[in-house]
């Protein structure tokens, strides 16, 4: 019989070695409200981080109403440039009327 390597005497869960992406969502309208932060949350690839809005009292209301307070909050444009730069958040789904 072959030898076999240490490591293969060590279990490893598949889950163990996934990791879930960090994400924002842009926009706190019935879509986003409705559609993307529900499958957002319930996805176990994405770990929803932050919300970005033009309106902070949106902005606010929304992580009380849908995420539980479970989220950073960034408004206006000063907001969004610093969750562009936030080092947890790999990613964006941009929920957003067309004008904005």
């Amino acid at each position: 019989r072959a030898s076999s390597p240490a490591w293969s005497h060590c279990r490893v869960s598949s889950m163990a070695l996934q990791r879930r992406i960090g994400t924002a969502l842009f926009g706190t309208g019935e879509c986003a409200r409705e559609c993307y932060a529900q499958a957002m949350l319930q996805n176990p690839d994405m770990h929803l981080r932050a919300l970005w809005s033009q309106d902070q009292a949106s902005a606010e209301r929304f992580n009380l109403e849908v995420a539980g307070c479970s989220l950073e909050v960034f408004h206006g444009d000063a907001g969004l440039n610093q969750l562009l730069l936030h080092p947890n958040v790999e990613a964006v789904v941009v929920a957003l009327p067309s004008e904005v």
